[in-house]
């Protein structure tokens, strides 16, 4: 991909390789490179056009997209590259006869940098980018068909983390999970996971208002494994719809005993971008609520930020079916994804929720400080409600409270806990006002406490029509 030609007007159409020849052009080019020397690679190029103002969602933008994007490929490709469009604006490229492993990295960095100049949609400047996940090939490798998967996986990793690309390294698949397959199938099958809630309190008043579901697995009696390890390795296996399915409906379970019980609130369920893909997902989210028949308005779907950012075109139309649908919607870990001023007030959102990163330490740093204040300021004039995730003190909360943010949550406030036990918490706290003292509510061991999984909804084993999950996004609550 290093090769100098500057045509940038050239075609890759003599690079380019239908899907169905993918996977044996794979094999053949890792029996080239048997040695390791020269090396090859696979970059996955996920398309986009980030926060630009009054751009039509037309039907016809991946399409244009992914003619820029071969035209640019045409002028730097070499003859033994290949090139393949497999989905809706996604790329994959496999790279052959490298010097070394290092010139995957600078044929992505000249890929991003080929993109400093906007291209046209119609009429309409838009400022178009890459985000490239790169895997490199192994001497040996028994299905070098892996490596797509790998370079998809970084190329998720990139765009959570706004970057131009990120390196697959081998060292990320203990991380990966891929050991615990078929634990995380049986689990699947057999419905074995838990939720834990963790409160969300008016910072005012201290009153309850809202509830957080997370979804927890232990791989064994003795280890949790993190959200951020069984979530992408259930979407890689095909679990997703499975697993999704039935978070889905034990947190609307729950909501309807809380209900029930007299405890009014929201129940805030993340959303993953992968879930806002699906073209059946508010169908999915409309059936459940009927299921379990629970006021839309009572449910707040968690959208995090990067899903929007990077991907509007498609993520827009799909928010705004789901207001249609009458749920809440809320920009969580807002901050990390560098939304736009445009952009935001293009989402039709009710909330955002600033990134535990920005409060925790927050009351030692200057810069977060701005930060946190500048949000709220943004969030005031588009009229959203504001949630700080990440409390751990009363002095922080004293003072997210007196800069105007109105809800929030963390271990300062309360600890997730299993649903009889902050059931508990929301009733006595709902009376006696804010506890503010990090304890875990009444009866729970610890930030992991698990719930019952023999309380699980029959019949919700399998559904594949969409994917959903509610989950933290590492190890640790908020």
């Amino acid at each position: 991909m290093m090769s100098g030609s500057a045509a940038g007007a050239r075609s890759a159409r003599r690079f380019t390789i239908a899907g169905a020849q993918l996977q044996a052009h794979l094999l053949q080019t890792a029996r080239a490179h048997a040695t390791g020397e020269p090396s090859f690679a696979v970059l996955a190029i996920r398309l986009s056009c980030a926060g630009v103002p009054n751009l039509d969602y037309r039907p016809d933008v991946d399409e244009q997209l992914v003619r820029h994007a071969l035209q640019i490929l045409g002028g730097i490709l070499r003859p033994d590259d290949r090139v393949t469009v497999i989905g809706p604006a996604e790329l994959i490229v496999v790279l052959s006869n490298l010097p070394s492993p290092e010139h995957a990295e600078l044929g992505a960095a000249r890929l991003v940098a080929e993109y400093e100049e906007p291209m046209l949609f119609g009429t309409k400047p838009a400022q178009a980018r890459p985000t490239i996940g790169i895997a490199i090939g192994t001497p040996g490798m028994l299905h070098p068909e892996d490596l797509v998967r790998h370079a998809r996986t970084a190329a998720r990793k990139a765009i959570s983390a706004g970057s131009g690309y990120v390196l697959h390294k081998a060292a990320d698949e203990a991380r990966s999970g891929e050991g615990l397959e078929p634990a995380l199938r049986a689990a699947v099958a057999a419905n074995g996971f838990h939720l834990v809630f963790q409160p969300q309190v008016d910072l005012a008043s201290g009153e309850p208002v809202a509830t957080e579901a997370l979804a927890r697995w232990h791989g064994t009696p003795h280890h949790l494994v993190p959200p951020d390890v069984f979530i992408p390795l259930a979407e890689r296996c095909g679990l997703l719809p499975s697993l999704t399915h039935w978070v889905l409906n034990n947190a609307l379970r729950q909501q309807r005993q809380l209900l029930d019980a007299g405890l009014r609130g929201s129940m805030a369920i993340n959303v993953s971008p992968v879930d806002l893909r699906e073209r059946d997902f508010c169908e999915l989210v409309d059936q459940a609520l009927q299921t379990w028949s629970i006021p839309p308005g009572d449910v707040t779907l968690e959208i995090t930020e990067t899903a929007p950012v990077h991907d509007p075109r498609e993520v827009v139309p799909l928010l705004e079916r789901l207001k249609r649908v009458g749920v809440q919607l809320s920009i969580d870990d807002f901050g990390t994804g560098y939304s736009s001023l445009a952009l935001l007030r293009q989402l039709p959102v009710d909330e955002v929720k600033i990134d535990q990163q920005f409060v925790r330490g927050l009351l030692a740093s200057k810069q977060k400080m701005d930060i946190v204040r500048t949000t709220l300021a943004l969030a005031a004039n588009f009229g959203l409600r504001t949630v700080a995730e990440g409390i751990e003190d009363e002095a922080t909360l004293q003072v997210l409270r007196d800069m105007g943010c109105e809800l929030g949550q963390g271990y300062g406030i309360a600890r997730p806990a299993d649903a009889e036990t902050v059931t508990r918490w929301l009733r006595d706290h709902g009376r006696a006002g804010r506890r503010g003292d990090g304890a875990a509510p009444a009866g729970a061991p610890a930030a992991q406490a698990r719930d019952d999984p023999a309380g699980a909804v029959e019949g919700t084993r399998v559904n594949n029509q969409a994917r959903w999950m509610a989950c933290g996004r590492d190890g640790r609550d908020t």
